[in-house]
Parts: C-alpha cells; sequence; structure tokens
C-alpha cells in the first residue's frame, strides 16, 4: 500500500451554467509537488530498486534511494516525476460543489471535471466526473473536546523496537492535560532485541512534541473495534542528547546532511548547528522538519480506552491507530495499534 500527497496552487475561474445540474467552475491546477510514502517493507524494497517501474501506476521510485517503510519521501526533484505529474504545469479543470444525502445526513460532495472526456480548446474538461465524488469531511468542533476527559493523565507504552525500524529500542509515554498532549520517547543504543530498554542500554537521546488535540465522534459503539476519531497537531518538537550518547553525537547532529540515519530515525539535525549534550533544542521552524514531522497540520487519527485485567490487577490500556495497518481516504487509521499504552496513576 502506497500514500501519496500532492500539492498544488489553485486559480479559479468563471462559473458555467450557474443553478443547472452541470452548473461548474472553472479552475487551474498547478502542481508543486508530490510525496510518497511506502506502507509496507515489500513496496519500499521495489521503491528502492531503480530498474523498477510499475506497469499500472505512475507512482514508483523514479530512482530516487534511500525509501523507508512508514516515512514520507519527496519525489519533485525527479524529472521523470514532474514529467508524469505535471508538476509545475497548469492543468485546466472545472469542478461543482452540491448537497447530496449520505446515510441520512447531508453532505458537500466535491466534483472534478470527467478526466477522458470531450475537452475544449484549452483541454479543459467540458464535462463533470459522473460517479467519482468527494464528500467534504466536517472537521471536530471545540464543544467536542470536553469529552478529552477520558484522556487525561499519563500513559506509558512498554519498551518496544522504535518505529520503522528492526532494532533499536525505545520507550514512550503520552500525558494528556485538558486539550494538549505532550510525548516524550526516550530513544536507546543497543541492537539486541532481547536487552530493550534495560538498565544498562545506553539512552541516546529523548524527543519530546507538543501537540493540540481535538476529539470527534465515536465509532462503532459498543463493538469490538470501537473507536473515537482524534485530530492532532503537532505545534513543537524538542530534541535533547544525552550525556551517554558517545557516538560523536554533536558533529553528527550538526552536519547538514544528516537525515534519515539509522541510529536517528526521523529524528535529527535539521541543519540546525550548536546541537550540546543534555540540553533541550527546537527544530520546529526547520522545514524538512516541519514537512517530516507535520508540524502545524492537523493528523487525523483513532483511539481506544479499555480495561484490562491480568495476575497484576485492572489497569486501563489506551490504543492509537495502527500506523501499520489501512488508512482511509483522509488519512485516518482504520484499525487500532496492537499494543496499547498503560495508564499511570497519580
Amino acid at each position: 500500500m502506497l500514500r501519496a500527497r500532492i500539492t498544488a496552487s489553485i486559480a479559479l475561474g468563471k462559473e458555467v451554467n450557474l443553478g443547472t445540474d452541470t452548473g461548474h467552475t472553472k479552475i487551474d491546477i498547478t502542481r508543486t509537488r508530490v510525496i510518497l510514502d511506502p506502507m509496507n517493507s515489500t513496496l519500499t524494497a521495489l521503491l528502492n530498486n531503480a530498474a523498477h517501474t510499475s506497469n499500472e501506476s505512475i507512482y514508483n521510485g523514479y530512482g530516487i534511494t534511500g525509501w523507508r517503510a512508514l516515512y514520507w519521501k519527496n519525489i519533485s526533484i525527479s524529472e521523470d516525476a514532474k514529467t508524469n505529474f505535471k508538476i509545475n504545469q497548469v492543468i485546466p479543470d472545472i469542478f461543482q460543489i452540491s448537497k447530496k444525502m449520505v446515510d441520512g445526513t447531508t453532505h458537500k460532495v466535491l466534483k472534478l471535471g470527467a478526466q477522458g472526456g470531450n475537452a475544449d480548446s484549452d483541454n479543459r474538461p467540458i464535462s463533470l466526473a459522473g460517479s467519482i465524488t468527494a464528500i467534504k469531511q466536517q472537521k471536530t468542533t471545540p464543544t467536542q473536546t470536553a469529552q478529552a476527559a477520558v484522556l487525561i493523565g499519563k500513559w506509558t507504552y512498554p519498551c518496544r523496537i522504535a518505529k520503522g525500524h528492526s532494532y533499536y529500542p525505545q520507550r514512550k509515554s503520552l500525558d494528556f492535560e485538558g486539550n494538549k498532549l505532550i510525548t516524550v520517547i526516550d530513544f536507546y543504543g543497543i541492537s539486541i532485541t532481547t536487552q530493550l530498554c534495560a538498565d544498562h542500554a545506553t539512552l541516546l537521546y529523548k524527543v519530546k512534541i507538543e501537540d493540540n488535540i481535538v476529539q470527534g465522534k465515536v465509532i462503532n459503539k459498543g463493538a469490538a473495534n470501537e473507536h473515537t476519531q482524534i485530530g492532532i497537531k503537532t505545534t513543537k518538537v524538542e530534541i535533547k542528547l544525552e550525556p551517554g550518547y558517545i557516538f560523536t553525537s554533536n558533529s553528527k547532529f550538526n552536519k547538514d546532511n544528516f537525515y534519515n540515519t539509522r541510529i536517528t530515525d526521523i529524528y535529527n539535525g535539521y541543519g540546525l548547528t550548536d546541537w550540546q549534550q543534555d540540553k533541550w533544542k527546537d527544530i520546529s521552524s526547520a522545514p524538512n522538519a516541519i514537512e517530516n514531522l507535520n508540524i502545524g497540520t492537523q493528523v487525523p487519527d483513532i483511539f481506544n480506552i479499555s480495561t484490562v485485567t491480568t495476575d497484576k490487577g485492572s489497569h486501563k490500556v489506551l490504543k492509537m491507530g495502527d500506523y501499520q495497518g489501512n488508512f482511509d481516504i483522509n488519512g485516518r487509521a482504520m484499525s487500532l495499534e496492537p499494543e496499547g499504552a498503560v495508564f499511570q496513576p497519580k
């Protein structure tokens, strides 16, 4: 499975046939960037194979290397990608916004021009897509955030292998207070998975992420797969190098090209300088950090809180969306992570 995100600028034109079923508005779309995210190791290997091109899709590696599962990569620098996606070219199109009943609720529906049909002298479609529609997604409102009280408190994950790695363990905690979330991740330097975050493992660096959260509606209430929608917008990311990090960390983090290396995951220097051990550094303003970590952009997710009883007693467990699972058209996870975080009573 592959996720694609296309950024474009638009220029609206005149409205045509207003008040009729064929009423539409002209629009010019100029694509400026295309980024891809392979969702499994098989697809990642294909994208890293420079000789591979897909016969069924224009989405491929374009000779770009360093693809990793679950991480976005910009393909806009490839001349072939620029040609296939018409990057920086004006694409004439049309659109129509109407209303439609879906599951008993009125929704706004967007239709773009019919591709492959008749076009005018500007190569602009002259008819709207037949059955291909997009439904406007309603954002969760501030009034819904009162429900967030169920999340309030600190939740701690067990020590586990870091996202995107076959080794290198991490310890992660989520601390909810009102409509704010503070995530702290400890990264350890050890390659033997059986030792994980043991006392003798070296703590390399910490990452602290500040988020605003907006809670949405409950889905499948009362069912085994019940979950709640949530929007998470990262506002600040800080990194602190630990004194135990002896791998010439200061010089590595200071390098402009120090990106996505095996030990640092997606958390790295991002071109910032003057890194010091045991001191937090804010990377939130670095352009590549903004892109890679979705800083300032609300990301849709889901969560579920349940009570689990073990031989050590009952405790509450929080599960967020499974980043290795399927995602809907809005990028929201459709399943819960297999292993959750345990609530830590004060």
